[in-house]
């Protein structure tokens, strides 16, 4: 069961979000690496949102090889850019050719 709650108090947030991503939860790690990287509401750290992107990117996230290419690419480093780039095509067609698969054994399923 899901506990759903409305968090109006940021700071109450981050400390929700930082739980999760302590316990591998990769789109709170993408999340908090979003809000490290742009500043928001946080004070800016780099080495905190690539940490927190590449935890995402570990967890099976695209989006955090995304991120994290992205982050190399702003501080110079296009090697370690396109490492993180391929990683992530890798990672897409290898979901792509799967993706029937589970589709169809979800589908079935069900039906049985």
């Amino acid at each position: 069961m899901w506990l759903r709650t409305q968090v109006y108090d940021f700071a109450t947030g981050i400390v929700y979000l930082k739980a999760a991503a302590d316990l591998g939860h990769g789109p709170s790690s993408l999340t908090l690496g979003k809000l490290f990287h742009d500043g928001v509401r946080v004070e800016r750290d780099m080495a905190a949102a690539m940490r927190l992107f590449q935890q995402a990117a570990a967890e099976g996230d695209a989006a955090g090889w995304n991120s994290l290419g992205v982050c190399h690419e702003e501080m110079g480093n296009s090697t370690d850019a396109q490492k993180c780039y391929r990683s992530l095509a890798v990672f897409s067609i290898d979901f792509m050719l799967n993706a029937p698969i589970t589709i169809f054994n979800f589908y079935f399923r069900i039906r049985l």
